[in-house]
């Protein structure tokens, strides 16, 4: 198995890898780093007992490529029969947008303002107080291996007039845009 790790890590030009079995991540995976399969620039890839994860920086689309493509691997060398049951997808995005959260609901806008009014009494300081995100989640207690949630949501420390966000989604990439853009769409 030593071996395998080895050639994987040779094969896609991993930076970092594990030099050998007992090299196991916090979670338990066997984690590989900033390797690379052909245009696609594999930000990580762990193996676990019971799956692997691949994080790309471009599209779940890419990151299926290349899982595809080192369980094909994985197949011609070990004689694997390792198929795929399931794939949990993950798409995060940042983006630019003029979208308003406050044209969600004319009480996000009433909220927002009594908390501003508060605060300034309070802390005598003006702030800027408006809805910043939404989130779409599932009913944990009903799986083993829950979804991503889907987000949307001003970038974490990014001043509001840079009108940033951040998306998370458990859809493909392309899916994930589309969606976004619906959303957008009826806010603006």
């Amino acid at each position: 198995m030593a071996e395998v790790l080895r050639d994987l890590s040779q094969r896609y030009g991993f930076g970092q890898s594990p030099k050998g079995l007992n090299e196991r991540s916090t979670d338990g995976g066997y984690e590989f780093l900033a390797g690379r399969l052909d245009n696609i620039a594999i930000e990580k890839f762990t193996i676990y007992s019971d799956g692997i994860v691949v994080d790309t920086r471009s599209n779940t689309h890419d990151s299926e490529k290349v899982g595809g493509d080192i369980l094909e691997y994985a197949r011609s060398i070990l004689g694997s029969k390792v198929s795929v049951e399931r794939k949990h997808l993950v798409s995060q995005l940042i983006f630019k947008s003029e979208m308003q959260f406050g044209k969600l609901s004319p009480v996000l806008t009433q909220i927002s303002s009594e908390i501003a009014t508060t605060l300034k009494f309070n802390l005598r300081q003006d702030f800027v107080v408006e809805p910043t995100g939404v989130v779409v989640n599932f009913d944990v207690s009903q799986v083993k291996v829950a979804p991503a949630k889907f987000v949307i949501e001003r970038r974490a420390e990014s001043p509001f007039f840079e009108k940033t966000y951040f998306s998370s989604a458990p859809l493909s990439t392309s899916q994930h845009i589309e969606l976004i853009t619906k959303f957008e769409e009826s806010l603006i």
